[in-house]
């Protein structure tokens, strides 16, 4: 969507091909095939199993991954300040998760004649 305004504003004229790194690639195609493709792909299996709030708690985990990811493979530090932040996150989802739901049914008024 932003490709025609770039074209236009000449921001691809300081673009050298040959100054992308392989890592860069690797890390590009990384995110189009398990960010988009699988990621998309399970969240909609998500939905037709579970009920839509379940399915969207990928969008808190998915940080937290990323963080430990970083450690795993980057070796990135996480300070104390971040796991105390990846608690909160996997607490609250958690809390999603294993709290019932109310029935919409239940929630209704009842009219009668």
């Amino acid at each position: 969507m932003l490709l025609v305004p770039s074209f236009v504003l000449r921001e691809f004229d300081a673009v050298r091909l040959s100054q992308i790194s392989t890592a860069s690639t690797i890390a590009l195609l990384y995110l189009i095939i398990v960010t988009s493709m699988i990621g998309f792909t399970d969240f909609y299996w998500l939905v037709r199993m579970t009920t839509a709030a379940i399915a969207n708690t990928f969008a808190y985990v998915s940080p937290v991954i990323a963080v430990f990811l970083g450690w795993a493979i980057l070796k990135e530090p996480i300070t104390s300040l971040t796991v105390v932040a990846m608690s909160v996150i996997l607490i609250g989802v958690a809390l999603m998760v294993t709290t019932p739901s109310k029935s919409k049914s239940k929630n209704k008024p009842i009219l009668k004649n």
